[in-house]
C-alpha cells in the first residue's frame, strides 16, 4: 500500500510541475541584436525581453508560486543567446543570432522550445575617423648630450587628443641621435564618442638635440 501511495504522490506531482504539456515557445521572438560602436570597429550584443518571456514561461506552468517560480529559474538559466561574431564589425556585415536550451529540463516542466537561427544586417554604426595620436605632442629636451632628459608635451587643440596622455622612455641618459619611444594612453569611450579610430599607441623618435 505503502509504495502505491508514494507512486501516486509522485505522478500528482509530476502533473503538478508540467501544466500544459507540448507547449511550443518559440525564443527568438524574445530577443533582438544591437549594434553599438563606429563602423569597422562594430560590437554586436543580444537584447532578451525577460519580463515578456518570463510571463509567457509562467503561463506555460502549473503549481503553487513557489513551485512555479523554481521552475522558471530552471527555464531561465537553461536559455543561451548568442550573436556571432560580435566585434570589429562594419556596416553590411552579417551576424547570425542564436539559441540554445537544455530540452531536458524544458521536457521536465511539459514544455518545447523552437529557436532558429537568424541572420541579422549589421547597420547604423557611427562612420569612424583615423587619428594620429601623435599629431599634436612635442617632446622637449633638457641638459647636455649623451645626459639629456625628455618629457613630453602635449600641445593638440583637438577635444579628444587633449585628453590624450603620453609617456617617453628611456627619459634620462639620452645622446644626440639616440631613439625615444613615445607612448599614448587612452579612454577608448572618449574616442569612440568622437568617432576616432586611434592609429599606433607608440611612436619612435630620433633626438636631434646635442
Amino acid at each position: 500500500m505503502k509504495r502505491v501511495l508514494c507512486l501516486l504522490s509522485a505522478l500528482l506531482l509530476s502533473g503538478l510541475l508540467a501544466g500544459c504539456g507540448g507547449s511550443t515557445v518559440d525564443l527568438m521572438e524574445y530577443a533582438e541584436v544591437r549594434f553599438t560602436g563606429l563602423d569597422t570597429q562594430g560590437r554586436a550584443s543580444v537584447e532578451v525581453e525577460s519580463s515578456d518571456l518570463e510571463a509567457v514561461l509562467l503561463d506555460h506552468l502549473s503549481g503553487t508560486e513557489l513551485e512555479k517560480m523554481s521552475a522558471l529559474l530552471m527555464l531561465v538559466s537553461s536559455i543561451q543567446y548568442a550573436a556571432e561574431p560580435n566585434e570589429n564589425l562594419s556596416n553590411g556585415d552579417t551576424v547570425v543570432l542564436s539559441v540554445t536550451w537544455d530540452a531536458d529540463i524544458a521536457d521536465e516542466y511539459g514544455l518545447k522550445f523552437k529557436g532558429n537561427s537568424r541572420e541579422v544586417p549589421v547597420a547604423e554604426l557611427k562612420d569612424a575617423q583615423a587619428v594620429d595620436l601623435f599629431a599634436g605632442i612635442e617632446i622637449d629636451y633638457s641638459g647636455v648630450s649623451p645626459d639629456l632628459t625628455a618629457q613630453v608635451r602635449n600641445t593638440s587643440d583637438d577635444a579628444f587628443l587633449k585628453t590624450v596622455q603620453y609617456s617617453v622612455q628611456p627619459m634620462h641618459g639620452i645622446a644626440k641621435g639616440d631613439t625615444v619611444t613615445v607612448t599614448a594612453t587612452y579612454n577608448s569611450a572618449e574616442a569612440e564618442k568622437y568617432g576616432y579610430i586611434p592609429k599606433e599607441t607608440t611612436a619612435e623618435f630620433t633626438v636631434e638635440q646635442a
